[in-house]
């Protein structure tokens, strides 16, 4: 009996197939018994580039460029990743751009589109996920009463299922399941098997056309899924898939605990601003002059840069929140003849930046932001954004790779505007 797609590392590319374990590339043959194929070649033209810029410009540090790629690697390994992917971001930030990516050279045929609420409540459900590779969830509210069912899938927990003709199905998903989130989503599970399996991923910076923002480019989805764009990330992912096979981890720089703290402040910012930063104790040393409530808002929404937090709360809600924590409230008085409004008894007791470094010395989770990259920190930064890199074990990654990503990052630490970082620009330096 023929076993049709049964070898999980041989990747059915569009001109041959590849063996990920040695990288060998053979053409097709009676005997391939495959029934799909990727959407990228293996043997045609390839430019690394276009993948490489859509992740160094829109991600914090260039080894999450490398957590990225390997989430591109294991979606073409047809095997559980015990992984769950979450790409956090308010929007226009690149990671629609990555899931466009991925998805055209995983093929549509290959994605998985229910919902969670579908997947959760359907007898249909665990069976529109067997025989995937991607599972893109835009829909993000039922991940809390969804968390166990994304578990066993990513744990490639055997499933069964109605068909919606008549009969059953029985199989081991394999589906790498990506959250796209705007905020930072309650999963209900505090659990060391959820904390272990999430990947977050986070894309804090805006592409627009304003002051501020990074340099929208209305062609990039061309210019990202073009056949050299996608033969590039595959060469990437082939010379990668032999590390990823053996280790079964995707590359993270973060540990889970450090992932988790990492997260809790992006869901509870007001909370962690306020106790790191604000206090009601007189000054013994330091700034003694009134804290304006504008003073405070500028502090917090430094804070929010610094820890990428996706969705800051509002204004209204600070002064709900400190009045609920401190019982103070702002009052209205006047200062070089201006109206202020500024809170009595409460004070900034430590900088967002002096708050983001300690953090930082404590674990290497944030520790590398420039102004270059959206004015993350302080322009005298000393450290380069590439320093990280030279501390990795880079030997398992192609070293073009890792030469083009410390190009692309030191040309974005050199644009003075955050406008000036564009492909086109990255090209002609």
């Amino acid at each position: 009996r023929v076993a049709f797609d049964s070898d999980p590392f041989l990747l059915p590319a569009q001109d041959g197939m590849v063996n990920l374990k040695t990288g060998e590339v053979s053409d097709y043959g009676p005997d391939a018994y495959v029934t799909f194929r990727y959407g990228a070649e293996v043997k045609g033209e390839a430019d690394i580039r276009p993948s490489l810029w859509l992740l160094c410009s829109s991600l914090p540090d260039p080894r999450d460029v490398l957590t990225a790629m390997d989430i591109c690697g294991e979606a073409v390994i047809r095997r559980p990743s015990d992984s769950i992917i979450q790409l956090i971001g308010a929007g226009s930030n690149g990671k629609g751009m990555y899931e466009r990516m991925i998805s055209e050279l995983v093929t549509d045929e290959r994605i998985s589109s229910i919902t969670l609420a579908e997947a959760k409540a359907s007898r249909f459900g665990p069976g529109a996920v067997l025989d995937k590779d991607l599972w893109i969830l835009s829909e993000v509210e039922e991940v809390k009463q969804a968390i166990n069912l994304l578990k066993k899938v990513a744990t490639g927990e055997r499933m069964d299922s109605d068909l919606k003709y008549g009969g059953r199905i029985q199989g081991k998903p394999h589906v790498l399941p990506i959250l796209d989130c705007n905020n930072a989503i309650d999963f209900g599970d505090d659990s060391w098997g959820r904390k272990r399996r999430v990947i977050k991923l986070d894309w804090p910076y805006t592409f627009d056309y304003v002051p501020g923002t990074r340099r929208k480019d209305p062609h990039w989805e061309d210019k990202i899924t073009s056949p050299e764009a996608l033969a590039g990330l595959l060469k990437i992912i082939v010379h990668r898939a032999p590390h990823l096979i053996e280790s079964k981890r995707i590359y993270n720089r973060k540990r889970p605990e450090d992932m988790a703290e990492e997260y809790r402040r992006q869901q509870y910012s007001l909370h962690y601003f306020c106790e790191e930063c604000l206090t009601t104790e007189t000054p013994i040393l330091g700034d003694y002059r009134r804290l304006t409530t504008t003073t405070l808002w500028e502090e917090y929404q430094q804070y929010c840069k610094l820890f990428h937090v996706p969705v800051p709360a509002g204004k209204g809600q600070i002064g709900k929140y400190i009045k609920e924590k401190f019982n103070i409230s702002s009052v209205v008085s006047r200062e070089n003849n201006l109206q202020v409004r500024y809170y009595p008894g409460l004070w900034i007791e430590k900088s967002a930046t002096a708050a983001h470094d300690k953090i930082s010395r404590s674990y290497d989770s944030y520790n590398s932001y420039t102004s270059a990259t959206a004015k993350l920190q302080e322009k005298d930064s000393k450290n380069s954004i590439i320093s990280p890199l030279a501390t990795e074990a880079t030997d398992k990654w192609p070293k073009e790779v890792i030469a083009e990503i410390e190009r692309m990052f030191k040309f974005i630490e050199s644009c003075e505007n955050p406008q000036e970082i564009s492909y086109e620009n990255y090209l002609q330096k």
